[in-house]
């Protein structure tokens, strides 16, 4: 069950935050912080049950197909920058402002789509599971301050 949890975990993170690099600070990666990928991780520590993981498994599957349109058209746009800088005698700034108020609409749509995801998920743990992922987080930074961020098994 742990194994569809986290494949249906890293399903929805490269979903959600499927945006070209240039339009994602802040976003950060898979860590306790900005998603999902820590919670494969947890998931035995904090005890999730069966019907926990189904939840999230629900929640994070309806994600992913509401984002699967968000996704191709990001692709597209990508294509179609590509593009602009790749033929014709004069840039078209108007086109490629067009396609980046696109793309920056989208993001900003998955990103909101993304944080909801998670407070959903938040919501399916028990007081005490959410405690005990603080206590996680709090350690974790605290290994952090000592080592470093980038050190192994800091990540």
């Amino acid at each position: 069950m742990h194994k569809t949890l986290a494949f249906s975990l890293a399903a929805l993170l490269a979903a959600s935050l499927s945006v070209p690099s240039v339009a994602r600070p802040g976003m950060g990666g898979m860590g306790a912080d900005h998603g999902f990928g820590f919670l494969e991780h947890i998931a035995d520590q904090i005890g999730l049950s069966e019907d926990q993981e189904d939840s999230i498994n629900q929640l994070i599957n309806s994600a992913e197909l509401a984002s699967a349109v968000d996704r191709e058209r990001m692709g597209q746009i990508r294509e179609a920058m590509r593009a602009l800088s790749e033929t014709g005698e004069v840039f078209d700034q108007a086109a490629a402002e067009s396609l980046a108020d696109e793309l920056a609409q989208i993001v900003a749509r998955t990103a909101v789509a993304g944080a909801e995801v998670r407070w959903q998920v938040r919501q399916v743990f028990t007081a005490e599971q959410q405690e005990q992922i603080e206590a996680m987080k709090a350690e974790r930074a605290g290994m952090r301050s000592r080592f470093g961020p980038g050190q192994p098994g800091m990540e």
